[in-house]
Parts: structure tokens; sequence; C-alpha cells
């Protein structure tokens, strides 16, 4: 119920060929932005837009009163930031990705100037906070209240091709029309001569850097935390035994797999199967085996990115992991990555520790917290001694090589 991507139109020719270009098939237009997902399903993204359309910069946080009055604890957060639409969540509480969501406040709570919060959660103040929900906010917030909906989606396909600077072109047109007859009816009279300055366009450095950790990535805390909930879920299925949990990318769209596997002497498929249909899985049953697979909705590292020096994280991953766990094995790779600067490195590590309990998935979470790694796979195997796992995780860190 939230879009996956926002943005704003300047040309919306360029735009709806750009999102489609991106297998992004569906969207809402709202007060001057898009909002598209790959998926039809309806979005609080359109009213949400409307709401923080007359501020700046501001957030919402919503809980859906249809959900809630079911028992489900979501909640919808939409942050906008200079006019631009920085974050969006839809979920579970439980699910809220806290260290990309602390990145975002964090920006936002160093303005000093009066921060605008719609919401419809009753703010509670005390001497130093406003209390709004399970949120901390500054007493420079001032509270306004909103009541979000559902909005459909339409193809993109459907949208208005013409630009909001149709109508700028065509009077530029008329007065170039108009200088050229201007120009060819004194072409006798002298002109002087008109240099126009070369203006060089300013190139962004550690582009590669940008886009690794606000577009490609995957953050690790609230993956590998999320996987283990579902892991111990599935573990007190009756009748059947956990034997395996995953994260894996698709090769070719980069989305997050969730992957469980089970065995079961007897196949009791009753209590399985309400797990299924309760949490969104793709069941593959082989004898005695089940497979279980369902794609995620992965946020990325950061919202916005530095130029981190590697060395110094990859000795503080590998001296931490080593003191926490035993035996554990760590192989590091670098990456070929296209970079115009000659000082930047992308490494992946891959770490091996045997002799794992699931409990131990959140250690690891705990651990990585914080550090600049993406998470691209983990592998939680049962071990031949029937009585814990194997664990492997997949790494990837992008930075510099010194301290430019």
């Amino acid at each position: 119920m939230q879009s996956d991507i926002i943005i704003e139109i300047i040309n919306i020719n360029k735009e709806i060929r750009s999102l489609r270009r991106d297998s992004f098939l569906f969207g809402i237009e709202e007060s001057g932005y898009i909002a598209a997902q790959k998926d039809s399903v309806a979005v609080y993204t359109g009213s949400a837009i409307r709401e923080l359309a007359p501020y700046k910069t501001g957030f919402i946080i919503f809980t859906p009163p249809q959900i809630e009055s079911e028992g489900l604890d979501f909640i919808y957060i939409l942050v906008k930031k200079n006019n631009s639409f920085i974050y969006e969540f839809f979920g579970e509480k439980a699910d809220l990705p806290i260290s990309v969501l602390k990145s975002v406040f964090e920006d936002l709570f160093r303005d000093k100037r009066e921060l605008v919060v719609l919401t419809n959660f009753e703010p509670i103040k005390s001497d130093y906070y406003f209390s709004v929900g399970d949120f901390l906010l500054p007493l420079n917030a001032s509270f306004h209240v909103v009541d979000l909906h559902l909005s459909e989606v339409i193809p993109l396909k459907s949208f208005k091709t013409k630009s909001k600077y149709f109508y700028f072109w065509f009077v530029g047109f008329l007065l170039l029309f108009v200088i050229a007859v201007s120009t060819f009816i004194t072409t006798n009279e002298k002109q002087p001569v008109v240099v126009t300055p070369i203006v060089k366009k300013k190139v962004e450095r550690y582009l590669s850097l940008k886009n690794f950790y606000t577009k490609n990535s995957v953050e690790a805390y609230s993956e590998i935390v999320s996987l283990y909930r579902q892991a111990n879920r599935a573990s007190l299925i009756n009748g059947w035994n956990l034997t395996g949990a995953f994260l894996t990318r698709d090769e070719n769209t980069g989305s997050l797999i969730e992957i469980l596997e089970l065995n079961s002497t007897y196949g009791e498929m009753k209590s399985l199967q309400s797990f299924i249909s309760e949490n969104g899985y793709i069941v593959d049953i082989q004898n005695n085996k089940a497979i279980l697979s369902r794609i995620k909705i992965k946020n990325p590292v950061f919202t916005n990115y530095a130029r981190f020096h590697v060395g110094s994280y990859q000795k503080a991953l590998t001296s931490g992991l080593n003191f926490y766990f035993d035996s554990v094995e760590t192989k590091t790779r670098d990456l070929k990555v296209k970079a115009a600067e000659k000082n930047v490195v992308f490494k992946e590590n891959t770490i091996n520790i045997p002799n794992q309990y699931l409990e131990d998935l959140v250690s690891i979470a705990g651990f990585i917290r914080g550090m600049p790694y993406s998470l691209e796979e983990i592998r939680f195997m049962k071990s031949q001694n029937e009585s814990s796992f194997s664990l492997s995780i997949k790494l990837v860190i992008a930075g510099v090589t010194d301290g430019s």
C-alpha cells in the first residue's frame, strides 16, 4: 500500500518513458508528482502527497484505522524535504528499518525551524519532547490531523503525455519566429557580435557510491531480523521441521527473495497452509519437503551516501566477528564496478560460521547494524548433526582506499 518511487514532474513524456523502461507499469499523478509502482495495488501515497502539498518540508505518521481495527499493528510514513519525497514506508511496526529511519529523521531534525507533522495519533507533550505513538519528536514540531485514504493506480501508458511546459515552448517558438523575421528584415544593418560563454557542466563525483548506497544496496539489520522472525514462526508449525532459511538477490532484477525450507515425516498440510496464506508465500512441495518463497520489499542502506574508508570497516568486521563467534571463516574479493575515481573500491565478504542457532541471527544483525554493508545473501542451513545450523552470509561494502 505504498508506491515504489515518487518523482517530481518536469517533463511528463520523459518521466513516463523512464519509469516504464524500469518496469514501473502503474502509478498515480498528484500535485505535480508521479508515484509509480510495478503492480496495481491501491496505495496511500496519492492522498499523502496531496496532504503534504502545502509544505516544503514535513512528514506523515499514520495508522490505517481499518487495519488497526483488525488487530494488526501497521503504520504508514512519508517524508518530504525541500519538495522532494525522500522516504516512504508501509508495513508492520516490527519491520521498520530502524537505521534507515534514524538517518532520515536526523537529517530533518538538524533544521531548527518548525517541523510539520501530519498524523492521526494524539501527540503527548513532556518537558523535552513530544510522544507520537512509538516516536519521540522535538518540541519544535507542529501537529496537524490527517486522514489518508487508499487510491487506485492506473497504467502509466494511459497518462497524459503533454508536458506542463508545452505552452511555454509554443510561446518560445513564436518569439523565435518573430526574432528570425526581424533579423531577416534588418540584414543590411550592422549587428554587434555576441559571444556566448561556454558553460562547463559540473560532473558529479563518486556517482558509483551514490547509486550503490541509495539504489542498489540492501539494509542488513531489518532483513536479517525479519528472516529470524519468519524462520522462528516456521519452526513452530505442527508436524514440520525447519531445515533452512535463505535470503538471496535475483541476478536479473536485483529483487530480494526470502526462502524457507521445511520437511515433515507425515506431510501435514493443514497447519502449513495457514502459515503460507498468512505470509504470502509461494510453495513447492517435493515428497516430504516444502520450499516456501516470496519477494521482499527491500530498503537501501542509506538515503544519502558518504565516502567510507573501506579498510577501517573491513578490519572492524573481521576482528569483531572473531571476537564474538568461534571458527569464523572470512573470504574477501574485489568486485569489478565501473567508477570514474581511481580510489573507489567495492569489496564482497563471504562469512561462514558453523554451529549456529536461530537466535544467533539476531546477534549477527545487531553486530552489523550501523555499518555500511549491503546484504547480498544469507544461507542458514541445518548442519549434519541435526542440532545446529551453518551460516553463510555475503556482505558488500563500497568506499575509498584513502582519506580523499
